[in-house]
């Protein structure tokens, strides 16, 4: 592959200004953060370990994988988005209760949102009164109330030659529900920049699972049309995510506050992949997706894995997409098999299959040296290869988490024929990933992600 050699890349600088009580419009370039929180730690209101953290997002994981299957088994069809008043009920994934949460505000004045965050979802919406608890679930925050803002405004399509409301429903994998129709609203972040006529579903019938308890809703930063960073025109954001079990906050940048290209031998810069099937397929066109080229455990390049195991296919099957609501890294059936025997390989450790997670059992009273996994991807700037090496904590939960003599990786079988791959946030944790619209890019700086959760004030 010619692509194994150490490679300088370009660097991701933090620039950005930050501005006080200002309304924009989608044009206007701002940059602005907000704080991260994980959605476990509200959920469940336990000191649980690593581990047992990580085994609640395996839970979920499965019925998002469940969900994506489905969509592209729906999305087969190319359907149109809309039929009629009502937007087509698909399949979406449900979001891990080991994802991320962010504070905003809606509606004028504005009413606190406790959202959570997915770049694998386009639609942002949240829970609308009048609702009764038989057909909204229970929320942290107060209930919108869209009769007592300003600057609600209920959507309107045409049908036959009449108007109507926008009606929408969303189903996810995991059994849960949002119905409502389409508005707009001002949304307000960091409680001083404000957008208006921001698109989002008002949800009035919703039955939701464990993933959204104590929620308001989901705010969706993919590549989609509607998403939030389409509709406002930015074409940075980023976010640093704390490690798991951490009592830190993480940070969400969008705008300009985000990344632009500097220089620095830390980061790794790739290009993003382009669906195939994304010119007709919005169910495929709106995942982040990134090349990987091959994998290496240690020094050892797993020549076993072929580079076409991570190829995005011409109907738009396989590939590797990036998510933050998935907990785990699902690598494709043959790269999953390769990557665990080379790590028992190199570790000269048996397999502890009490797990289901790939385990195995470490020696009694013994130092052990974990190999690095290192990412191959797609080079970008003329370099024909970006090697992203993934540190020990983002790939190993070590003896320390279990009160036993094993160790774990967090990884896990995409599957084959077609399936695609995901790199989820347990390998993303304590890392800048900026994601570059505009030019195509995606980056990742090793960085302690607590020294950036710190609140920024206007100036």
């Amino acid at each position: 592959m010619g692509c194994w050699f150490p490679l300088k890349v370009w660097s991701i600088v933090i620039i950005g200004f930050w501005v006080s009580s200002l309304r924009l419009n989608f044009a206007t370039p701002v940059g602005f953060r907000m704080s991260l929180s994980r959605h476990h730690g509200i959920s469940t209101g336990e000191n649980l370990s690593r581990l047992e953290l990580l085994r609640i997002g395996i839970k979920h994981d499965a019925k998002r994988f469940g969900a994506w299957a489905a969509t592209a088994a729906a999305a087969a069809a190319s359907r149109p988005e809309r039929e009629g008043k009502a937007a087509i009920s698909r399949v979406h994934p449900a979001p891990d209760n080991g994802g991320f949460l962010m504070d905003l505000h809606i509606g004028t004045p504005p009413v606190k949102l406790r959202s959570l965050v997915d770049i694998g979802s386009d639609v942002t919406w949240t829970q609308c009164l009048p609702c009764s608890k038989e057909r909204c679930f229970g929320q942290d925050t107060p209930i919108f109330d869209p009769k007592k803002s300003t600057s609600f405004q209920k959507s309107v399509c045409r049908r036959n030659n009449t108007r109507g409301s926008c009606s929408r429903r969303i189903k996810y994998g995991d059994g849960s529900t949002v119905e409502g129709f389409d508005a707009s609203e001002t949304l307000t972040f960091q409680n001083h920049v404000s957008f208006p006529n921001v698109t989002f579903l008002c949800g009035k019938n919703n039955s939701v699972g464990f993933g959204f308890q104590h929620t308001s809703g989901l705010v969706g930063l993919s590549r989609g049309r509607l998403s939030l960073v389409s509709q406002l025109n930015l074409s940075q954001f980023s976010y640093c995510l704390p490690g798991l079990g951490s009592n830190s906050t993480g940070t969400l940048r969008l705008g300009d506050a985000s990344s632009t290209a500097g220089g620095g031998d830390q980061v790794t810069t790739t290009p993003f992949a382009k669906n195939p099937a994304s010119s007709n397929n919005s169910a495929k066109s709106q995942y982040y997706y990134v090349s990987v080229e091959g994998i290496s455990v240690g020094k050892t390049l797993l020549s076993s894995v072929p580079k076409e195991a991570f190829l995005l296919n011409p109907d738009g099957s396989g590939g590797m997409i990036m998510d933050t609501a998935t907990s785990l890294t699902y690598l494709p059936t043959a790269a999953f098999n390769a990557v665990v025997d080379e790590v028992g390989k190199q570790l000269n450790l048996s397999s502890d299959n009490s797990s289901d997670l790939p385990c195995f059992t470490l020696p009694k009273k013994s130092e052990i040296s974990f190999p690095t996994l290192t990412l191959h991807l797609q080079g970008s700037h003329g370099s024909s290869c970006a090697n992203l090496s993934i540190p020990e904590h983002n790939m190993f939960i070590i003896e320390e988490d279990f009160g036993r003599n094993t160790t774990c990786l967090a990884i896990g079988d995409a599957g084959g024929g077609g399936s695609f791959g995901v790199l989820g946030n347990f390998l993303q944790q304590n890392m800048m990933v900026s994601y570059d619209r505009a030019e195509n890019m995606l980056s990742f700086e090793p960085t302690n992600c607590s020294r950036h959760s710190d609140p920024i004030h206007p100036s």
